[in-house]
């Protein structure tokens, strides 16, 4: 039991902690900054540049024998990730009219590149137009990393959110009265 509750963790906390989560990162500043052309968030972009950023986010393994890092590797075989529609449909549930617009999105606000290959499979068939992406890392850390002054984040000031200093997690609003 802990006797300065200010430094304790509810159990809740504890065991959502113990959980080894692994998949998509989405950074919050995201929804500030992937929008439509009409300025509305595009979740659907959002959903799929996590997706796009997972598969190139390297692979960190220990050595077995020596317990040392090993190097990093990429998670697929090609020069550029090779995806496809019917992927993002399986995984997200989008409609094909959905996945074509995101993607669209995506490289209108210069967050991705695609390129259309026609590839030769192991057996010899050769398939055209197969979808490639790649992220434009650039541009991501740019809408990721809001510019940051004097240890305030200086976030989309015309939002009205209010900036917290470096390092503080601020609640979302109206969270200690929902429900």
């Amino acid at each position: 039991m802990c006797k300065n509750s200010k430094n304790c963790l509810p159990e809740v906390v504890k065991k959502i902690g113990q959980l080894n989560l692994v998949g998509n990162i989405i950074s919050h500043e995201w929804y500030k900054h992937i929008k439509t052309e009409a300025g509305r968030t595009d979740s659907n972009a959002i959903l799929i540049l996590g997706e796009i950023v997972f598969w190139y986010r390297p692979t960190e393994k220990l050595s077995e024998q020596t317990g040392l890092p090993l190097p990093p590797k990429k998670k697929f075989h090609s020069d550029m990730l090779q995806t496809g529609i019917d992927y993002y449909a399986q995984k997200f549930g989008f409609s094909e009219k959905q996945i074509r617009l995101a993607l669209n999105n995506l490289i209108r606000l210069n967050l991705i590149k695609k390129e259309l290959r026609t590839i030769q499979t192991k057996s010899g068939q050769k398939l055209s137009r197969v979808l490639f992406v790649e992220p434009i890392p650039e541009t991501i850390k740019k809408i990721s990393h809001p510019k940051k002054t004097e240890g305030f984040c200086q976030c989309n000031q015309s939002s009205g959110v209010e900036a917290e200093p470096s390092g503080v997690e601020a609640e979302p609003s109206g969270a200690k009265d929902a429900l």
